[in-house]
């Protein structure tokens, strides 16, 4: 895999968990977070979602929007947010693994 450091983002569009298309191309301009998780309930991901959820604050006072992207549908990462107390941040539903791809996102499970 060749390294994305240092290039631009690659543009996509998925759903998200609040019922609304994600467009990337919409966020030009804008810092933004992406980071992909394995699977909705899992521990590993329940732990890196509620650290992104303690430090939210931190970065959007940074102006910086946060984003997760696994392969659970749309239904699973509304589940996922309630059970965690609610997410202020959007999850996005990547069940054909696209985005992932695009990131170089190895397969996880």
């Amino acid at each position: 895999m060749s390294s994305l450091i240092g290039t631009n983002a690659p543009d996509f569009s998925l759903d998200s968990s609040e019922g609304e298309k994600f467009d990337s191309s919409k966020m030009k301009g804008h810092w933004y977070v992406l980071f992909f998780y394995a699977k909705d309930g899992s521990p590993t991901c329940k732990r890196g979602c509620l650290n992104f959820k303690e430090q939210h604050d931190l970065f959007v006072s940074a102006g910086c929007t946060v984003v997760g992207i696994s392969q659970d549908s749309v239904a699973d990462h509304q589940r996922f947010k309630e059970e965690l107390g609610g997410l202020p941040f959007d999850l996005l539903s990547d069940q054909e693994r696209e985005v992932a791809s695009q990131f170089g996102v190895p397969v996880q499970w």
